[in-house]
C-alpha cells in the first residue's frame, strides 16, 4: 500500500493489470488468459521468506498484449532482492524468445524524485520479445525478502483480477511448526486441509475462473474489495499491528526544543486548541511538500520531526508525524491514523499491510481527521478519497472516517446571462466550492498556465457546447478560507434567432470542474451488480436568464423534483416578465461513501430525469 495524493495506483502483482479495463456491458471478451500462476512462499524462523512465482500468461486481444508486454517487478531494495528472473515469450510456433539478462533493467521509484532518501523502492524491468496474440508470456521469478514490512512480521495478499480468465491459479506457503499458525482471510479460492510433516506447516489454495466474473468500470469499488482473495498475517490482530507500527513512529513525533518554537511562532495570537490545530495543519500542509511515497516503499517507519522540518519536504507518516509533534507542543493529542485513500473500502479482519496505503491524523478533543497531505483542503474536511473509510488508530482502535455531507460537501455555481437585442448572449458564472469540492475548484485553478488564461477560458465555454471568450477572476488557490470561489465574465458568439419563434436549452455558461452534465454518462453506463464509490454531496446550479424587450417569453420547462433513495433532484423555473430564474440540485443524501446495486439503479433513475431536464428548452417568440 503507500501514502497516494488523491489517486490510486493499481494493487501490484499481475493479476492486476486489467483494473481500467472498461467495458460497455458483462461478459465482454476477456482481454488475458492466466494458463498458469503457481506462487509459492517459504518462511524461515527468523522471520525471513522466499517468494517464488511462475507465471504463464496469454493475450487474447490486441490491448491484451499491450497490457502484457512488458513487465516491471517491485521491490525493496533494503529488504528484498530478487535473486532469479527467468522470462521469456513462448511463440504459438514453438520458438521460445528469451529476455537475455542485460535486458533486465533496474530503476528506482518514480514517485521518488526530488527526494530519493524517501524511498528504497526499485523495478526490475523488460519487455518480452515479439509478443503476437496467442503467443504466451512466460516468467519464472526468485525473491528473497531478509524481513518483512513489519520487523519480524509476515502479511501478503494474493488476489485474482476479475476481468481476466484463469485455468489454474495456485498459492502454496510453508512455514516451520514451531512458528504460530498464520491468520488467514479467504474469498473465493478453494484450500486443502493444512497439513504439518517433516517440522514443516504447509498451505495449499486454488483457484480456477473459466469466464470473467466481473469487469471494472470507473467509479466502482476496487477489485481488492470482491474479487478472490486470500490475506496471510502473522499478526494476531488489528491492535498488535497498530502497536508494531506505534513502536516505530512514537519517539518521531517528540516536539524538540526547534519544533516548540516553531509552533509558538506559528500559533502566536491563537488561544484555544481549535484555533491553534488549524494553523498548525494549515502551515504543515502548504509548507512541507509533499512526497508521494506508498507507505512500505518507504518503509514504515516515519523520519525524525526535526528531520522533517529541516528538509521541508516528506511522504503521508512524515507529514503526520511532524503535525503530530508541533500539536504535542501545544498539548494537543492526536494519533496517527492507517487508511485506504482510493477506491478500496473493505478491510481484512486479518491484520495486514496491504488494506492501507496512506497516513492522516485524529485529534481525538477535536474529534477530527487532518489529511496534511491535502494541501488544498481546509481544516475540519476531507479529501473525498479519505471519506467514510475504514481506518486503524495508532491505539489499535478500529474506526471509519466521517463521510462527506450535503451540507458540508458542496459546489454552487451561479450564472447570469444576459440576451442583447442583436441575439448575442454576455453572462458571468460564479462558483462556489466548500468541503471536499475545495480540491477540484482549488487544483483546476492550480492548472492553468497563467499565459493561456482565454484559452482556458475559451475551452470551459466549450465545454457546454458554446463558442466565446472572456475572463476569469481567482484568488490564491492556497488561500485558507474554508470555501473558495471563481467567477468569469464572458461574451458568447452563438447567435440566436430574433425574428421568428424559437426555443433554446438554459445556456451552460463558464463550466464547473465538476457539474450536472456529469451525471449524463450514467445514463448510458452499463449498470453492475456491484458496489459503487458514491460520495454524499450537493451540486446546486442557480441561473438568471434575462431576455432582451423585442422578444416574449412563450414557455417554460416543467419543474421536477425527484427522490430515490439517496438521491434527490430538483429543478425549478420562475418567471416574471423577461426574467427567468432556474435552480436545479442534485443531491446525494446518503450516510455512507458506498452505494449498493440498489442505490445504483435509484442513481441513473435521477440520472435520466436530469438528463430529460437539461435538454428542456425555454420558448420565445419575437414582438414586432
Amino acid at each position: 500500500g503507500g501514502c497516494m495524493k488523491y489517486w490510486f495506483g493499481m494493487f501490484v502483482g499481475l493479476f492486476a493489470c486489467g483494473q481500467a479495463v472498461q467495458a460497455e456491458e458483462d461478459n465482454v471478451s476477456p482481454l488475458l488468459k492466466i494458463v498458469h500462476s503457481q506462487v509459492d512462499y517459504q518462511l524461515n524462523a527468523d522471520g525471513s521468506y522466499t517468494k517464488t512465482e511462475e507465471q504463464i500468461i496469454q493475450p487474447l486481444t490486441k490491448e491484451g498484449v499491450e497490457m502484457i508486454a512488458s513487465n516491471s517487478l517491485g521491490f525493496s531494495s533494503k529488504r528484498e532482492q530478487y535473486t532469479e528472473i527467468q522470462a521469456y515469450t513462448q511463440k504459438a510456433d514453438g520458438r521460445k524468445l528469451m529476455v537475455s539478462e542485460d535486458k533486465i533493467f533496474t530503476q528506482e521509484d518514480p514517485a521518488a524524485q526530488g527526494a530519493p532518501q524517501y524511498s528504497d523502492y526499485k523495478y526490475r524491468s523488460f519487455a518480452y520479445p515479439d509478443v503476437e496474440v496467442g503467443d504466451q508470456v512466460v516468467l519464472r521469478s526468485k525473491l528473497k525478502v531478509t524481513e518483512g514490512a513489519f520487523k519480524n512480521h509476515f502479511t501478503e495478499t494474493e488476489s485474482v483480477n476479475p476481468s481476466v480468465v484463469v485455468d489454474l491459479a495456485e498459492v502454496s506457503l510453508s512455514q516451520p511448526v514451531s512458528m504460530p499458525a498464520l491468520k488467514l482471510d479467504v474469498r473465493g479460492w478453494q484450500a486443502t486441509k493444512v497439513t504439518e510433516e517433516n517440522g514443516q506447516r504447509r498451505y495449499y489454495w486454488s483457484y480456477r475462473q473459466p469466464k470473467t466474473i466481473q469487469t471494472h468500470g470507473d467509479d466502482y469499488v476496487s477489485a481488492i474489495d470482491y474479487s478472490p482473495l486470500i490475506v496471510m498475517s502473522s499478526f494476531a490482530d488489528w491492535k498488535q499491528l497498530a502497536s508494531t507500527y506505534h513502536q516505530g513512529a512514537a519517539d518521531k513525533a517528540l516536539p524538540t526544543p526547534s519544533i516548540r518554537q516553531l509552533t509558538d511562532k506559528i500559533t502566536n495570537g491563537q488561544t484555544t486548541h481549535d484555533a491553534q490545530a488549524r494553523a498548525l495543519y494549515d502551515w504543515v500542509r502548504i509548507n512541507i511538500r509533499y512526497v508521494g511515497i506508498w507507505l512500505g516503499n518507504g518503509g514504515i517507519v516515519p523520519h525524525k520531526a526535526d528531520d522533517i522540518l529541516q528538509n521541508r519536504y516528506g511522504d503521508c507518516k512524515d507529514k503526520a508525524t511532524l503535525l503530530q509533534a508541533l500539536l504535542a507542543a501545544k498539548g494537543i493529542a492526536s494519533q496517527q491514523v492507517l487508511i485506504n485513500l482510493g477506491s478500496s473500502f473493505y478491510r481484512s479482519k486479518v491484520a495486514n499491510s496491504v488494506s492501507f496505503n496512506h497516513v492522516i491524523l485524529y485529534l481525538p478533543e477535536l474529534n477530527t481527521y487532518l489529511d496534511a497531505t491535502a494541501e488544498l483542503i481546509p481544516f475540519g474536511s476531507l479529501p473525498f478519497d479519505d471519506s467514510g473509510k475504514p481506518v486503524l488508530r495508532e491505539d489499535g482502535t478500529l474506526a471509519t472516517t466521517p463521510s462527506t455531507a450535503v451540507k458540508n460537501d458542496a459546489l454552487r455555481i451561479a450564472s447570469h446571462l444576459e440576451l442583447n437585442k442583436e441575439g448575442k448572449w454576455i453572462g458571468k458564472t460564479q462558483i462556489q466550492a466548500s468541503g471536499a469540492f475545495n480540491l477540484a475548484l482549488r487544483g483546476m485553478v492550480l492548472g492553468i498556465d497563467p499565459h493561456r488564461e482565454d484559452q482556458f477560458v475559451k475551452q470551459h465555454l466549450r465545454f457546454g457546447l458554446q463558442r466565446g471568450s472572456g475572463s476569469l477572476h481567482k484568488t490564491d488557490p492556497y488561500a485558507l478560507n474554508d470555501s473558495y470561489q471563481i467567477s468569469s465574465d464572458y461574451r458568447l458568439s452563438n447567435h440566436m434567432p430574433m425574428k421568428q419563434y424559437g426555443a433554446f436549452p438554459v445556456p451552460a455558461g463558464f463550466a464547473a470542474p465538476i457539474n450536472l452534465v456529469d451525471y449524463l454518462y450514467l445514463t448510458e453506463a452499463p449498470m453492475r451488480k456491484l458496489n459503487r464509490v458514491c460520495h454524499p454531496a450537493s451540486l446546486v446550479e442557480e441561473t438568471t436568464i434575462r431576455l432582451p424587450d423585442n422578444l416574449k417569453v412563450q414557455f417554460l420547462p416543467k419543474d421536477q423534483n425527484i427522490a430515490r433513495g439517496r438521491f434527490h433532484y430538483i429543478a425549478k423555473y420562475q418567471q416574471k416578465g423577461n426574467q427567468i430564474k432556474v435552480v436545479r440540485q442534485a443531491l446525494d443524501n446518503g450516510k455512507t461513501g458506498v452505494c449498493t446495486p440498489t442505490d445504483v439503479m435509484q442513481l441513473h433513475q435521477m440520472a435520466q430525469v436530469l438528463s430529460e431536464d437539461l435538454n428542456a428548452q425555454i420558448g420565445y417568440q419575437p414582438l414586432i
